[in-house]
């Protein structure tokens, strides 16, 4: 890095930050999820600003993670284009596919948290224009309003 700097290569020593940035995170959710019984609030603190692993873009956490009354997400994202994806974190040891025949399916407990993704989702919409309301009904208000500062998590 000492090397791109004194070249001025600011591109690459970015990148080169970036790397290491992210490799420090994603070292520490392996920590927090090989951890046996580690708790969702270990696992949310390991993905703290590390939004990039869910693949998308996105401008940061939404600073309010209760947007209905009666429930609170683990993590709500929005992309700067406005569109809310919802994150639901689970125990860190909990066995995920079990034997079924010959083969394996889902465990009863990936159908709950889906389910649970699902009933949040229909929440969030039934509530569609409340929050509209209070948020901006443009993606450029909902970005402002929804976070404190604007953060990207894609590379530049």
């Amino acid at each position: 890095m000492i090397r791109l700097l004194k070249q001025g290569n600011t591109t690459e020593l970015l990148s080169a930050v970036q790397l290491y940035v992210r490799r420090d995170q994603l070292a520490a959710v392996r920590q927090a999820v090989r951890r046996p019984g580690s708790p969702e609030a270990d696992i949310q603190a390991a993905l703290s600003d590390a939004w990039w692993m869910f693949g998308g873009e996105f401008a940061g956490k939404a600073v309010r993670r209760r947007l209905v009354e009666t429930i609170e997400l683990d993590i709500p994202l929005l992309q700067p284009d406005g569109v809310l994806h919802v994150v639901e974190l689970k125990r860190a040891d909990v066995p995920v596919v079990r034997r079924h025949r010959n083969g394996l399916i889902v465990a009863a407990v990936v159908h709950e948290a889906v389910g649970q993704a699902l009933n949040y989702l229909t929440l969030v919409d039934e509530h569609r224009a409340d929050l509209l309301a209070e948020f901006g009904s443009t993606p450029a208000e909902r970005v402002r309003r929804w976070w404190s500062g604007i953060r990207t998590s894609s590379p530049t």
